[in-house]
């Protein structure tokens, strides 16, 4: 009876030690509560849209924590902008705002993913994000009335008039469906594009002057936008 009951003992301690040992190895192997690798990528677009307009500054950058076959992403952008015209009616406009985005990404490479965890391999992905936006914007309209008469003399009834209206720091709220590539050109340097659906776009507060174009987003009188990305990306890798 001592005999069983001490063998029982023993076996069950011997058990409950490789039950552990197994979990610690997969923890060790999969290693998925731990980032493989961190990306830090620069929007190409809005580089070289800066360099060819004058009356525009723009740019964006993004990050991702890579956990296997998920993505953890953060993005941040700031931008300036003016506009004016001569016209009948003369304007000028002129904005400043930044954005941010995070979200996760799932990459779609099933196989490659499921084999290995390596970070350093191609990646088509899929993903979701929440973004939001903040605005300062301000317009100064000239109005004025050049109604003549017969004799050509200046018949106006509403003498000329500047009207100015502005925003600051308005808020805006918007949802994105992403997806694309991550290619890797040599090492630790890989070429990305986004294709980006943005849509449930909402003005947070008053909405007395729609923003021209909202930093991130698009044009300001749309409440769905697509976007194409590119970008270059270098990669800190924690593990091999």
């Amino acid at each position: 009876m001592l005999r069983f009951l001490f063998g029982s003992i023993v076996f069950s301690l011997l058990g409950i030690t490789s039950v552990q040992a197994q979990a610690d190895d997969s923890l060790n192997v999969v290693g998925k509560y731990e980032p493989l690798a961190l990306r830090v990528g620069v929007s190409l677009n809005n580089l070289l849209r800066t360099a060819v307009r004058d009356n525009d500054t723009q740019y964006s950058f993004q990050a991702d924590a890579v956990f296997g076959r998920y993505m953890l992403v953060a993005e941040y952008g700031r931008a300036e902008l003016s506009r004016s015209s001569v016209a009948e009616n003369p304007f000028t406009y002129e904005s400043q705002g930044s954005f941010f985005r995070f979200g996760p990404d799932v990459n779609l490479l099933v196989n490659q993913a499921k084999n290995s965890f390596r970070a350093d391999g191609d990646v088509i992905f899929f993903g979701l994000r929440f973004a939001r936006a903040q605005v300062t914007d301000e317009m100064t309209l000239q109005t004025r009335d050049d109604t003549e008469d017969i004799n050509g003399n200046n018949n106006a009834f509403w003498p000329s008039q500047e009207i100015t209206t502005q925003n600051s720091n308005r808020g805006v709220i918007w949802l994105e469906m992403t997806a694309g590539m991550k290619v890797q050109l040599y090492r630790n340097i890989f070429l990305g594009y986004n294709l980006r659906f943005k849509f449930a776009r909402n003005f947070l507060g008053d909405t007395s002057l729609i923003p021209y174009e909202i930093p991130g987003f698009g044009l300001g009188e749309n409440e769905e936008s697509f976007r194409f990305d590119y970008y270059l990306i270098y990669q800190i890798p924690f593990r091999k």
